[in-house]
């Protein structure tokens, strides 16, 4: 399988992971958004009005009751006027409560019990303005039963509100509960296939890299060793490459050995050359008496020019498969540059990917602030009923304190007094409950954000991971690019060694004519003893001169390792 394959199916795998994590997480936040305005916008107005309707009819009761004690004296006369405002108040809440979603029932029942709780308030504080105190306690015992069904009535709705209060609140925690956990087993399954992806880039591209580029390293720095071998199996782009690189090598590795054993040849033969011209130059003065060895030495020096000269023609053969050689490195450098340049544009893919998968982040713990402020503002409401609650209590106490005074004839204040309080110390208690509920609320979208954060530090980690990887990716890129410049240095080297093979094929050709000559001019050797002397001064001083060269090009190639 081909490395862009198997980086694509890694990375085709983070994308849908995050995707999937995107569309749970903002489904989740829709729904705990719409479950949130819908309490915002039925289920607290509800209990706001219910609680206000309670707190209306508790003034009317008050109030009415207030000026039955005080008999509408001057200065405690506007008991009436104050009923009258929080029954037509208690009415428009009523009113309201319907708008709101309460059954038309319901609604109409509560007005009829209003209705005959404040008209029979009003005759029970006329009567005792008028007619006295007996004529009062009798509508008193007639006022206690509407007010008895009035506070049931009002207690029956509260406690339908609470409960569905209640259960908007609970509906809210199990939806983020819901949502916290499928948004942290995304993003676990997002670590996992980041990881893994990780761990398999390094075990098929930077390892095999790794290993090419040591080779590389050791040949550019000039020991030459020709003997390693990548030895990678693989059936990918990096597979292949290290076949090309291991085949490569192996034909260098060949062309240098041919070469040494070349050189050591010529250069042994030079070596004999040169010594048997020092001879020939000792026994000048022989020569007229063995001008026949001297032919056949001739003789035998032609054919050794010529071997010579069909050495160096392979010689030239070699190098002309050198050079090819280089040039099929070059083409591999040259795909390894490219594949190098895809795995970068993959890397860069995979950190935009990861970018978004951050923002995306970002917006959920946004979200999820929102409903912590919705929480707040739940908040604020329950203080408001607390205050209500306290003030409903001191006007307990007040009710009290006036039945005392009013003595025998304020008991049925008292048993009124006693009731507010209760209705009081209830507003109360389930103010603690709605705080409570807020609070819980607030800590799990509190451990939301902080859950957000920790993923977006892990995010944080994956960007700098790909951006390692990316830095990588460069490096292998100038390492190849070294590569390259060490195979254009091989080959400029193979070209000066090209040159110097033409000079010792031109040198051996002349010595191929030198020989030739000397064996035409054995049979004047008598007459030409000093022309011959000449000649083999030449032939040793060219010997001398191959010897240097052949011992230059041994130096070049024994930069080389082939055993």
């Amino acid at each position: 399988m081909k490395i862009r394959t198997k980086l694509g199916i890694m990375m085709l795998g983070i994308v849908v992971a995050t995707v999937l994590s995107m569309v749970f997480t903002l489904g989740g936040l829709n729904a705990v958004k719409e479950t949130t305005q819908e309490h915002e916008d039925k289920n607290v107005p509800l209990l706001l009005t219910s609680l206000a309707l309670q707190k209306d009819i508790i003034q009317i009761q008050q109030w009415l009751t207030d000026i039955s004690a005080t008999r509408g004296m001057p200065g405690f006369d506007d008991g009436f006027d104050e009923a009258a405002v929080h029954y037509a108040s208690a009415k428009e809440e009523i009113q309201q409560l319907q708008e709101l979603g309460l059954e038309v029932e319901t609604a109409k029942l509560l007005t009829q019990d209003l209705e005959g709780f404040y008209q029979m308030g009003v005759t029970m504080a006329q009567t005792y303005i008028q007619d006295g105190t007996e004529a009062g306690n009798l509508y008193m015992e007639k006022f206690d039963p509407y007010a008895a069904q009035m506070e049931d009535s009002i207690d029956e709705l509260i406690d339908d509100v609470r409960q569905n209060y209640n259960e908007g609140n609970q509906t809210i925690a199990t939806r983020i509960s819901i949502m916290f956990i499928e948004t942290t087993l995304l993003f676990g399954m997002i670590i996992l296939i980041s990881i893994a992806t990780i761990f398999v880039i390094q075990k098929i591209v930077v390892k095999p890299l790794n290993s090419m580029i040591a080779i590389l390293k050791d040949i550019a720095q000039g020991n030459g060793d020709l003997t390693k071998r990548v030895n990678l199996h693989s059936k990918d782009e990096l597979g292949t490459m290290g076949l090309y690189f291991d085949t490569f090598t192996d034909t260098v590795r060949n062309i240098i050995a041919s070469v040494k054993e070349l050189a050591s040849e010529v250069t042994s033969a030079s070596e004999e050359l040169t010594a048997s011209s020092m001879q020939s130059a000792t026994v000048a003065e022989e020569i007229a008496q063995t001008i026949n060895e001297i032919a056949r030495g001739a003789s035998s020096q032609a054919a050794v020019t010529t071997e010579g000269s069909a050495h160096m023609v392979s010689f030239s053969k070699l190098f002309k498969e050198n050079e090819e050689g280089l040039e099929a490195v070059a083409a591999s450098s040259q795909e390894v540059n490219e594949l190098v340049g895809q795995g970068l544009v993959i890397i860069n893919d995979l950190a935009d990917r990861t970018k978004d998968s951050s923002a995306a982040t970002q917006s959920a713990s946004e979200r999820i602030l929102k409903t912590s402020e919705s929480s707040d503002k739940i908040s604020e409401a329950s203080s408001l009923i607390t205050a209500i609650a306290g003030q409903t209590n001191l006007l307990a106490l007040n009710a009290a304190i006036e039945a005392a005074r009013a003595g025998e004839h304020g008991r049925g204040f008292s048993v009124v007094a006693e009731e507010i309080r209760k209705l009081a110390e209830q507003s109360a208690s389930s103010t603690m409950i709605i705080d409570e509920m807020v609070r819980n609320l607030q800590q799990n979208a509190d451990g939301a954000v902080k859950t957000m954060g920790q993923v977006e530090l892990i995010l944080q980690e994956q960007t700098e991971k790909v951006g390692l990887i990316e830095s990588k990716y460069q490096e292998i890129a100038l390492a190849i690019k070294h590569s390259s410049e060490s195979v254009r240095h091989i080959s400029e080297e193979g070209k000066q060694m090209e040159s110097k093979k033409n000079e010792v094929l031109d040198m051996i050709q002349t010595l191929a004519a030198v020989a030739e000559e000397n064996a035409a001019g054995a049979e004047q050797a008598s007459a030409s003893i000093q022309e011959q002397t000449a000649s083999i001064e030449e032939i040793a001083k060219a010997s001398s001169t191959l010897s240097e060269q052949f011992n230059e090009l041994q130096g070049l190639i024994g930069r080389f390792k082939v055993d």
